[in-house]
């Protein structure tokens, strides 16, 4: 193995034995037959289960006549890449595995790559027996949900092994998501840079990885960590801090971002205490009763002078307006430009605290980008919590406080 004076490995020579974290990995899916592989970049899974794949196609002949699937992103070349990985896994021997366009047939077994983009036309499946979906997290928002529903539905029908296997991408995704939920189907194994020392990975390695402002995404699970471009990660890290959430006499802000779809429903509540912004609430709802969450936003109100509403949503300013609410509204078209320089300004200066509780809320601002117009990015990520800290910030920066009377309040 060809390595640089300082211990860097320059050409990847080695015949890698199996590792006891891909035994782990066979062992959990033998048990379990849905299992989610949240890893480090490089850790080999990949390879591991394509000669899984390959290894029950021979080992015997009971898949002959079945199907397996493989699922990537979006681009046919990538599930045509893996193809050619299983194929080639049987370059140094007699046995020539037939192919022909995405489909390769190893003893009688049918394996089919999609790209994750025409997964759905894979419900006429009648003999599928494993599933693998790999890099999972990072395909569109749009293609997650249906490549899940698509695979799961098979349960029933063929009950076959299903492997996700993917590193941690942008928070708010397929991969949050999963872990977020009550009662998981899948069996997750972690799978992080730390169990693949000394094995796939050298010490030296490591070290230049870290470096990187995106390794604690990429080699430790650590969802969009270093991949956003409106709020540095290390200006952010110097704004999150402990304190007393309770509100005090301060400036009091409710921003909430209403939405009851594919979005989540977020309320962030702030106080301008001394000049300086504190993040008191950040929470997210997902597919919640409009009913609920004008009850919550209701009994949240009391506590502060003033409740902003993205105008989108005049629904639920009515109704807030009716309880006898102060509530304001703010046009995302008219005033996005300004509220992502405020909010970008306030923690370059460090004018933002945010409590390490809210770690949502701090996932979403260090993994956001800007797209071609100079706003966030929502494509790819998950921005509501953002979205709402974006209305706290900015109207609690643009309005001016009355001292009068024995009345308290805010104008714009």
């Amino acid at each position: 193995m060809g390595r640089s004076p300082d211990g860097y490995e320059l050409t990847e020579t080695r015949k890698h034995p199996i590792y006891d974290y891909e035994l782990e990995a066979y062992d959990e899916l033998s048990r379990h037959r849905y299992i989610r592989i949240k890893k480090a970049t490089g850790m080999g899974m990949t390879t591991f289960f394509l000669g899984l794949i390959a290894w029950l196609c021979v080992r015997d002949d009971s898949l002959a006549g079945t199907q397996i699937v493989i699922v990537t992103g979006p681009r046919i070349d990538l599930a045509m890449e893996e193809l050619v990985l299983l194929q080639n896994l049987f370059s140094n021997t007699d046995y020539k595995p037939r192919k022909a366009g995405a489909k390769l047939w190893i003893n009688g077994c049918k394996i089919e790559a999609y790209p994750s983009h025409t997964f759905n036309s894979a419900r006429g499946l009648d003999r599928c027996r494993f599933f693998f979906v790999d890099e999972a997290d990072f395909f569109p928002k749009g293609q997650q949900e249906t490549v899940r529903t698509v695979v799961e539905r098979y349960e029933a029908k063929s009950h076959p092994f299903i492997v996700f296997n993917s590193t941690t991408y942008l928070p708010g995704g397929l991969y949050e998501q999963m872990d977020n939920e009550k009662n998981p189907r899948f069996k997750t194994l972690e799978m992080f840079y730390e169990k693949g020392l000394g094995k796939i990975y050298t010490d030296y390695e490591i070290e230049q990885a870290k470096k990187m402002s995106s390794f604690e995404m990429e080699y430790n699970g650590q969802y969009g960590l270093g991949i956003g471009n409106i709020f540095p990660n290390t200006l952010l890290e110097k704004c999150k801090i402990e304190y007393d959430l309770s509100l005090k006499d301060g400036e009091k802000v409710l921003a909430v971002d209403p939405a009851y779809g594919s979005s989540k429903f977020a309320i962030v509540g702030v106080e301008k205490i001394n000049g300086i912004i504190y993040v008191k609430e950040a929470l997210q709802f997902d597919r919640p009763s409009p009913s609920a969450m004008l009850d919550l936003v209701k009994k949240m109100a009391k506590n502060y002078e003033q409740v902003v509403i993205d105008s989108a949503h005049p629904g639920i300013v009515t109704d807030l307006e009716r309880a006898q609410i102060d509530v304001d509204s703010i046009s995302f078209n008219k005033e996005l430009s300004e509220m992502t320089v405020t909010a970008a300004q306030r923690v370059k200066e460090r004018k933002v605290r945010i409590h390490p509780a809210f770690s949502d809320l701090m996932n979403q601002l260090k993994a956001v980008e800007f797209n071609d117009r100079g706003h966030p990015n929502k494509k790819k990520l998950s921005f509501d919590l953002g979205d709402a800290f974006f209305m706290a910030v900015h109207y609690l920066e643009n309005m001016v406080w009355h001292w009068g009377g024995d009345t308290n309040g805010f104008s714009r």
